[in-house]
């Protein structure tokens, strides 16, 4: 494990911001990084709201001549980035769950916002799917945690 940062986080329940990044995470972390660059690069092309970049109308906004605001986008593209690249590169089970559900958050609005066809219902399915399978998730950290004693993935 290379470029590693260990902290107390949570003393009490003994949970530590462990980041670290080894053979495995790295290629995953480089890949997630280019891909939201040409995302964003795409997305620099096709501003958010149904407007082109040479400012022609695209896509009608709502009735009441709204439009999605390009720096809500971005915010959320950037946090989205955040919480994949941090999934990557964490260490600790409940830090990992963390990064995990900070992906979901900007996703759903992302979907909600910005999606095409039917967007509304398919961010609500897909917020329920993950947060259901978040729940197992964070259930059999738990247990895998409390057995064990830690919830460090390098103890594990």
């Amino acid at each position: 494990m290379q470029a590693t940062t260990d902290l107390s986080w949570i003393p009490a329940l003994h949970v530590r911001f462990h980041l670290g990044v080894d053979g495995v995470s790295l290629p995953l972390i480089v890949l997630t990084a280019l891909l939201t660059f040409l995302c964003a690069l795409y997305s620099e092309k096709r501003l958010p709201g149904g407007q082109t970049r040479d400012g022609a109308p695209g896509a009608p906004g709502a009735p009441d001549g709204s439009r999605p605001s390009a720096q809500a986008f971005a915010g959320l593209f950037l946090l989205l980035e955040v919480g994949m690249l941090a999934t990557f590169a964490v260490l600790d089970l409940l830090l990992f769950f963390l990064a995990f559900e900070i992906v979901l958050i900007p996703m759903y609005f992302l979907i909600a916002r910005w999606g095409s066809g039917a967007k509304v219902p398919a961010a609500n399915r897909f917020i329920l799917y993950t947060l259901l399978g978040s729940a197992v998730m964070l259930l059999g950290f738990l247990l895998v945690g409390s057995k064990a004693g830690t919830f460090d993935m390098q103890a594990l």
